[in-house]
C-alpha cells in the first residue's frame, strides 16, 4: 500500500506552506546559533534565506488553496523570530555590545517594533477587504536591509557602529510608522523599477 493513500490529499496540501514556514524559523534559528559563534555574515546570509522561504510559504498557500488562521498565524510567529530576535541579536553582539544597558535597548528596538507592526497588521487583516498598502515598513524589508548592511559592512575595515545604531533606529521607526507602502512583491525587478 503506497504511503501516500494514508493521507488525504487536503492534509499534504496543508502540510506542505507549513513546512516551509518551518524550515523559514530553522533558518532563523541557525542565524541566531551563528551570531552566538560570532559568524555575523553567515547569520545574516540565513536571515535572507528565512526571507526567500517566507515569500514561498504564502505563495505555496494560494495557489494550493490552502490559507489556513493557522498557517497565518504560524508565519507571524516565523516573522517574529526571523525579522525580530535574529537580527536583533545579530547587532546587538556585532554592534552593541560594548555599549552597555544602552546597546541592550537599542538592539530590542528591532524586536519590540516588529512585534508592535506584526500584531497591528494581524488585528487590521481583513480577507474582505482587499488594500493596496501596507502601513508601516514590512518586517521583512526591515531585516533585509539589517541583514544587507551586515554583508557590504564586513567587506570594509572600518568601525561602522554608528551607522548600524542609526540603522536600527530607522528601521524600527519605519516598521512602527503610519507610512503607506504599496503591496507588491517589493523585491521583484518590475516592482523596484516602477
Amino acid at each position: 500500500m503506497p504511503v501516500f493513500d494514508k493521507f488525504p490529499t487536503q492534509t499534504i496540501r496543508l502540510i506542505l506552506p507549513n513546512a516551509i514556514t518551518g524550515s523559514a524559523i530553522l533558518a532563523g534559528y541557525i542565524s541566531i546559533l551563528e551570531t552566538f559563534h560570532g559568524e555575523y555574515v553567515i547569520a545574516a546570509g540565513f536571515i535572507i534565506i528565512a526571507c526567500i522561504l517566507d515569500m514561498l510559504d504564502g505563495g505555496v498557500a494560494r495557489i494550493m488553496k490552502a490559507s489556513t488562521e493557522f498557517g497565518e498565524q504560524f508565519d507571524s510567529l516565523a516573522d517574529m523570530v526571523n525579522y525580530g530576535v535574529a537580527p536583533a541579536l545579530m547587532f546587538y553582539f556585532l554592534y552593541f555590545q560594548e555599549w552597555g544597558f544602552i546597546g541592550a535597548v537599542l538592539s530590542f528596538l528591532p524586536v519590540c517594533c516588529a512585534g508592535i507592526r506584526l500584531a497591528r497588521f494581524n488585528v487590521a487583516a481583513d480577507p474582505d477587504i482587499p488594500t493596496k498598502y501596507f502601513v508601516g515598513l514590512p518586517t521583512t524589508i526591515a531585516a533585509l536591509v539589517l541583514a544587507g548592511f551586515v554583508i557590504f559592512v564586513n567587506q570594509y575595515p572600518y568601525d561602522a557602529t554608528l551607522q548600524a545604531a542609526f540603522l536600527t533606529i530607522m528601521t524600527a521607526f519605519l516598521m512602527v510608522s503610519n507610512i503607506h507602502y504599496e503591496k507588491g512583491n517589493i523585491l521583484s525587478i518590475r516592482y523596484i523599477l516602477k
